[in-house]
């Protein structure tokens, strides 16, 4: 058991200098990315949409996003440590994550106000191109 906790320390506080300074566009990307993935699973289930391979994609999707904080924050220890690509990267994947979770809502019919979803089909439409 020693053994374990040692190694999950050791592991996370690695994960933490890679990652950087813990900041609350971090925290609200995990609850995005959580709330994203639960709501996409109720979504396939309304829809009669369920896929495992599809659920694994997602979650290795996810994972990469780590990745690329991980490069933006190694970026900003390469110009002295001012975290201006991993918040850059943080609040994109933040959008990113927030249209995912509009567009499962929609898909389960749940009303949401027509300016929120007008003001991030206007960032779809820029990301897509």
């Amino acid at each position: 058991m020693e053994k374990l906790i040692w190694t999950l320390t050791l592991t996370l506080t690695g994960l933490t200098w890679l990652i950087g300074d813990w900041h609350v566009s971090l925290s609200i990307l995990v609850v995005f990315m959580t709330f994203d993935f639960i709501t996409g699973i109720i979504k396939s289930w309304i829809t009669g949409e369920v896929s495992s391979k599809k659920g694994f994609k997602g979650i290795l999707k996810k994972c990469m996003y780590f990745v690329a904080l991980i490069v933006a924050n190694m970026l900003d220890l390469l110009i002295g440590g001012v975290p201006v690509f991993r918040t850059m990267v943080a609040y994109y994947l933040i959008a990113v994550e927030a249209i995912s979770l509009i567009e499962n809502l929609e898909a389960m019919n749940v009303p949401l106000p027509q300016q929120l979803k007008e003001k991030f089909a206007g960032i779809r439409e820029n990301n897509n191109k």
